[in-house]
């Protein structure tokens, strides 16, 4: 499995494009040419995951290793419908189509966070929003430990 490191902010140009950072290519083995498949996550806040072809493949089957119910449809017809095959180029850029861009509320400046075998990319604005929240989670259980 391919690792990710770290957390950065980049910048999406006027184009819609996003230059991921040099460790996530390095760490993903990202080649011009080679697919990534970009999935909107409807959790709040709406986030973008990268998963490069592997990763992508190995996602999938621990989704159809899952028994069969109506819960794991829903969830494979909403991967199916919000599922986006884009390609780096040669300078490590991909294009997020616009619709995801607005789905996402991504504005110019978003956060590009390692989750270990994918990455994360988030609003930035969403991104401090979240922090300050897991900021209180974290005073609250640490008040309980000590």
């Amino acid at each position: 499995m391919n690792y990710f490191d770290d957390k950065y902010l980049h910048s999406i140009d006027q184009r819609g494009r996003l230059q991921l950072p040099k460790d996530v290519r390095t760490g993903g083995k990202l080649k011009k040419g080679d697919p990534l498949f970009v999935f909107i996550n409807p959790n709040a806040p709406r986030v973008l995951e990268v998963r490069t072809k592997g990763q992508w493949r190995d996602y999938q089957k621990q989704v159809e290793a899952l028994p069969p119910s109506n819960a794991k449809r829903e969830f494979y017809r909403l991967i199916r419908l919000s599922t986006v095959e884009v390609t780096a180029d040669g300078q490590g850029r991909v294009v997020i189509p616009q619709t995801i861009r607005e789905r996402c509320g991504f504005e110019q400046e978003v956060v590009v966070v390692n989750m270990g075998t994918y990455v994360e990319i988030w609003n930035r604005k969403a991104d401090e929003q979240k922090y300050n929240d897991m900021l209180r989670s974290f005073n609250e259980i640490n008040d309980q430990l000590f």
